[in-house]
């Protein structure tokens, strides 16, 4: 579950949702098998200095504080004094091994959450056509146009009032303001107001989930492009008849 967000939700297109998202659960035992090789022990302790550097890298555009950047640094200081088996030590402590000194593990290897269930909390409710809302509908009676690309105008003013300087001359673009001022970092990463727009108009969910397993966020080479593409690569390919139910998921037991 690497990389992962701790509240997260899904898109489940089936009739058993349930048992579509049943493999994917991190509680679930199996077989145990080869999750670290001893004889790639350096390559591990290569992989984790690399890993942390390249936070600290990026620690202006990460807006990472100060204590948490010292925190990191010092992390990487003593990994660069141990060596590649005092790592792999570290790193399998507490698991089973083999002759070969392998580490095993029985925890399930497609994880992506620790706690899942029908959306009843923070995820967006699908609009029907007969004007009711719900977490679970046949496709065709979703009235996706209700979802996706709305509210346009909002962006737009606020795009304007934030990078474009334009004064305030309604309730709602005063309170856009209010709510907005002071993040100018946020917009410039969208670099046109276009493109903030449709971003932030755009219907999606972190993962999707049908017969075919499995897709997420992370299989996206950013998180602009997986937003963007949702709608297009997913929302359109479903059946009309085909049932879609939205999920709350975590990477703790918080749900």
């Amino acid at each position: 579950m690497e990389g992962q967000s701790r509240f997260f939700s899904v898109m489940v297109v089936g009739e058993d949702p349930k048992s579509l998202m049943a493999p994917f659960d991190a509680n679930l035992k199996v077989e145990p098998y080869i999750k670290y090789e001893f004889t790639k022990a350096a390559d591990y302790l290569k992989y984790a200095i690399m890993s942390l550097e390249a936070v600290v890298k990026q620690k202006h555009e990460l807006k990472l504080e100060e204590h948490l950047i010292d925190n990191l640094n010092a992390r990487i200081s003593i990994l660069k004094k141990v060596t590649p088996f005092e790592y792999y030590q570290s790193l399998t402590h507490g698991m089973d091994y083999t002759e070969d000194g392998d580490a095993l593990s029985d925890t399930n290897p497609q994880a992506k959450w620790v706690t899942c269930r029908e959306a009843s909390n923070f995820a967006i409710k699908l609009k029907l056509v007969d004007g009711t809302e719900t977490y679970s509908a046949k496709a065709e009676d979703i009235d996706w146009s209700l979802m996706h690309k709305v509210n346009e105008d909002v962006y737009k003013a606020a795009w304007e009032i934030v990078m474009e300087d334009k004064e305030p001359t309604t309730d709602e673009e005063r309170l856009i303001y209010e709510n907005m001022k002071g993040k100018e970092t946020y917009f410039q990463k969208f670099v046109t107001k276009d493109k903030y727009v449709s971003f932030s108009t755009c219907y999606w969910n972190y993962a999707y989930v049908d017969a075919n397993g499995w897709v997420d966020i992370n299989s996206a080479p950013s998180e602009y492009e997986w937003v963007e593409g949702f709608y297009d690569n997913f929302v359109t390919k479903i059946k009309p008849t085909d049932k879609v139910t939205i999920f709350e998921c975590s990477t703790n037991n918080s749900i």
